[in-house]
């Protein structure tokens, strides 16, 4: 009994240690690692599928290869390279941050394009071309990586209604307003 309750245990350790990829224990994300490992997680929650990173290259870059001054990132799908502009990092939110991780690895591991798809001023997904995503994402958190991980919008919905409510209001009280100057 004493021997089955060893081996099983010493068994755990050795699937737990067979598991966690070589690249996190190394630390070649440096900086990066908390956001890659938050999608690396995010991702195997939503596909149940593990991605293979170890060929990710990432680092800081001066400037965007386009040339772009407003780039602060950018993703070669082609050799899985990802360039952040350090300046913007260096002044970037945790949330800014995620959002830029997040955003690129869409490209290269998700394949993902821009997403220009807005209700109001709110955009809709995480690889909208801009880090505007960044005022609404901590409220929207969970409905920007279902949308980002599986495509789906629906989880929008509610929101997008309860929004427009609300313009409507604010809508009628402006219309009542200007009625009670007359």
């Amino acid at each position: 009994m004493i021997f089955i309750l060893i081996f099983l245990n010493l068994s755990c350790e050795l699937e737990s240690q067979r598991s966690r990829p070589s690249y996190y224990s190394n630390g070649k994300f440096g900086e990066f690692e908390p956001y890659v490992r938050s999608f690396d997680s995010n991702y195997y929650r939503y596909t149940g599928k593990t991605l293979p990173l170890d060929n990710l290259e990432m680092e800081f870059a001066d400037s965007a290869s386009s040339g772009s001054d407003r780039a602060v990132g950018e993703c070669n799908y082609r050799t899985r390279k990802i360039k952040v502009i350090r300046k913007y990092w260096q002044s970037a939110s945790s949330n800014e941050r995620t959002i830029i991780i997040y955003h690129e690895l869409g490209h290269c591991y998700l394949r993902r394009g821009h997403k220009s798809d807005k209700s109001g001023s709110m955009p809709l997904s995480i690889m909208y071309p801009t880090i505007k995503t960044n005022n609404f994402f901590q409220d929207n958190k969970q409905d920007y990586l279902e949308e980002l991980f599986t495509g789906n919008t629906s989880q929008f919905s509610s929101l997008v209604y309860h929004q427009q409510l609300a313009l409507k209001e604010e809508s009628d009280d402006k219309d009542e307003e200007t009625f009670c100057r007359h």
